[in-house]
């Protein structure tokens, strides 16, 4: 037996509620930012604060950036490049899409 695939308007996660508090955080943290602030105490706390409301599905993912970002290897003023995230370990880069495409599809 065949069991047709589920199609739904839902989120894609089971807490809606931590979806909706996402959301609302992922939401504050799009446009452009400077270059001082990719790697600084304040994009380490943002990413925390997203962390906090995150559904279970992206809290790995989310864990990734910001302990690469807690790491210390983003340092704009000793090595611009660092900032960029193409720059970034293919794991980080991962996470981040991860958690950009269940923004997009989930907000």
């Amino acid at each position: 037996m065949t069991v047709p695939p589920v199609t739904s308007t839902e989120p894609t996660d089971s807490g809606s509620a931590s979806v909706e508090a996402f959301c609302e955080e992922y939401a504050g943290l799009q446009g452009e930012v400077s270059e001082t602030y990719v790697g600084s105490a304040e994009h380490l706390a943002d990413v925390e604060r997203l962390l906090a409301v995150a559904p279970d599905s992206m809290s790995a993912e989310l864990v990734i950036f910001r302990d690469y970002l807690s790491s210390g290897a983003i340092d704009s003023a000793a090595d611009p490049e660092s900032n960029l995230t193409e720059n970034w370990p293919a794991e980080v880069q991962a996470a981040i899409g991860n958690v950009q495409t269940f923004g997009e599809e989930n907000c």
